[in-house]
């Protein structure tokens, strides 16, 4: 499976994939809570949601 990461991309092609992932990092790639994640609000907030 392939994400097309970049603005304005990500949010034309993949509408719900964009609306639960953080823009900056994408946090279904980052499956352990690493420092990088954890300096994110939105993505650490996916992440607690998700696991």
């Amino acid at each position: 499976e392939v994400v097309i990461a970049e603005r304005p991309y990500v949010t034309v092609l993949y509408d719900e994939f964009a609306s639960n992932h953080c823009q900056f990092l994408l946090c279904q790639v980052h499956t352990r809570m690493n420092s990088l994640v954890k300096e994110c609000k939105r993505c650490r907030q996916v992440c607690d949601d998700t696991h």
